[in-house]
């Protein structure tokens, strides 16, 4: 409404260009479109903030997952005549949490442990490996986010977070920043 109304005023400074009022009309009007950009732009930086927020605290998340699933596994090694119903079903259940936040291809082992690999192929990165776990870390660039996992300081980008939660966080984040280009 605000870039009508701008347009519409310029339109009357053509009809009648000797008059003074349609022009300060103008004016006033430019300065309510350049307000509204102004005020897109902010609510965009905002936005993105919020997912970071999100992403961050989604990825904690997973990881307390993932050290959950690691704690199951250790358990199953240490079973002596086989797995308990019960740790099985926590297994499941963590990995179906997971999954909410990430795409995984879980393989299990004799002993009932799980493996999971990122994405949906055995080719992606692994976060939980039998007896170890692999944290998943995340670096914000302007226009994008991108995914690590690994040991601190030994970590490895990834970009099969292909699903899930984190996946539908990191493509909001570089929405947000095309359209804050568009904007610009």
């Amino acid at each position: 409404k605000a870039l009508e109304d701008f347009f519409a005023s310029l339109h009357d400074i053509s009809n009648v260009p000797a008059e003074m009022g349609p022009r300060v009309v103008a004016m006033e009007r430019g300065r309510a479109v350049a307000d509204a950009f102004s005020g897109l732009a902010h609510s965009i930086a905002l936005l993105k903030e919020g997912l970071l927020t999100q992403t961050n605290q989604s990825i904690d998340d997973l990881n307390a997952l993932t050290d959950g699933l690691l704690n199951v596994n250790l358990q199953l090694t240490k079973a002596d005549s086989g797995a308990s119903k019960s740790l099985l079903d926590s297994r499941d259940m963590l990995i179906d949490r997971i999954s909410q936040f990430v795409e995984t291809n879980v393989s299990l082992d004799s002993q009932g442990r799980a493996t999971l690999r990122l994405g949906n192929s055995m080719a992606g990165p692994k976060i939980v490996d039998g007896a170890k776990k692999y944290t998943v870390r995340m670096d914000a660039l302007e226009h994008k986010l991108i995914f690590k996992v690994g040991a601190q300081g030994a970590e490895a980008i990834t970009n099969q977070v292909t699903g899930g939660r984190l996946a539908g966080l990191e493509q909001g984040y570089r929405a947000a920043f095309q359209t804050s280009g568009k904007i610009d």
